[in-house]
């Protein structure tokens, strides 16, 4: 995509004006002779015959315009939601507090990243992973995180939650390493009692803090 050069703003800003005064500003309009067809950027003479009107991103998207649109039902398991602070917040699906006052049983399992290599090189220990895990069937119902660049990261957790997948999915997906993704797994693998980089006892409690169950593990 071509750069817009400070001329084709300009025009860009003068077109969204001109829309309040019944001023046409349809491409034929514009650029009577141009031909878009075949890629070759002919323009016209004429004020508005700058072919960078035709690379202009779309500032909104309406879907309701495709003529190949089909009616589905939006009925997401998980919508991220990102706070941009430094350090960032970002969570989806399930929260601790939904759980609790909907008085369904979640198990927490968390990370924290002062145990991640990577957060540590960058100097960003300030931060945490955490899954919710539905107790009966080991599926992710929600995961929270705060750190640097939680915002990004928060994108592997809404999928895992919209493909409901087993905690143990999320751990045995191989993260590349260093990386603050990697504790997406970690905190996974801290449910499952598998993580390498985080030490917890097998007899954990259910105030732990680390990982909380909603009921005693199995024996």
């Amino acid at each position: 995509m071509r750069r817009l050069t400070p001329l084709a703003l300009a025009g860009a800003a003068l077109i969204v004006a001109c829309q309040d005064t019944q001023v046409p500003t349809t491409p034929d309009v514009l650029a009577p002779s141009m031909d878009v067809s075949d890629g070759a950027h002919q323009p016209s003479e004429g004020p508005f015959s700058n072919p960078d009107f035709f690379f202009l991103p779309p500032l909104v998207h309406d879907p309701s315009t495709n003529p190949d649109f089909e009616p589905a039902e939006f009925n997401p398991r998980a919508i991220p939601a990102v706070v941009f602070t430094d350090p960032e917040i970002a969570w989806a699906g399930v929260t601790e507090t939904e759980a609790q006052k909907a008085g369904r049983r979640v198990d927490v399992a968390q990370f924290p990243w002062a145990a991640s290599g990577r957060a540590q090189a960058v100097g960003r220990t300030e931060g945490l992973t955490k899954w919710l895990i539905d107790p009966t069937s080991g599926r992710v119902v929600g995961c929270g995180m705060v750190g640097s660049g939680s915002g990004d990261l928060v994108s592997e957790a809404v999928l895992a939650i919209e493909m409901g997948a087993a905690v143990r999915d999320v751990a045995d997906t191989i993260h590349p390493h260093p990386t603050l993704s990697e504790t997406v797994a970690a905190a996974a693998e801290v449910y499952l009692g598998t993580a390498t980089d985080l030490y917890r006892p097998t007899d954990v409690s259910a105030t732990g803090t680390t990982l909380r169950r909603s009921r005693p593990p199995a024996r």
